[in-house]
């Protein structure tokens, strides 16, 4: 090469001009981790959303299901309160008929009690999430 320089009488290069290339390289990978950190942060927080968004629906209608089973438990507890009473004052004209049904409901009302302690445990776990995922 230098005999090329000296038959057209190009000056020599001075050593150290040549381009920064692993500088340049540097800087566009410190801009793509900023890109590719930008886009997964924010990808993140629309999941997170999405997550939370799924959960309060969740959680409506699992309350609302809690307070139905609720209300049953309700009406068959007095349900149970007054056919007690009828029996023990002897106001029921067949005593085994009223006892078999007293029994019957007794056992459809703890299903329920069940029921509804099922649910308020679903619910308490999804309420525990939901706090872990909002900020």
């Amino acid at each position: 090469m230098s005999d090329e320089n000296s038959r057209w009488n190009l000056p020599e290069e001075p050593p150290g001009t040549a381009f920064p290339w692993r500088a340049l390289a540097g800087a566009l990978l410190a801009l793509g981790a900023l890109i590719f950190f930008f886009f997964w942060s924010r990808s993140a927080d629309s999941n997170s959303a999405a997550q939370v968004a799924a959960l309060e629906k969740s959680l409506d209608a699992d309350q609302a299901a809690m307070e139905a089973h609720r209300e049953k438990v309700v009406e068959l507890t007095q349900e149970l309160d007054g056919l007690k009473q009828s029996i023990q004052r002897r106001r029921v004209p067949n005593a085994r008929d009223a006892v078999a049904r007293y029994n019957a409901l007794a056992v459809q009302q703890r299903a329920e009690r069940d029921q509804v302690k099922t649910i308020v445990e679903r619910y308490n776990q999804k309420v525990a999430r939901l706090r872990d995922l909002e900020p």
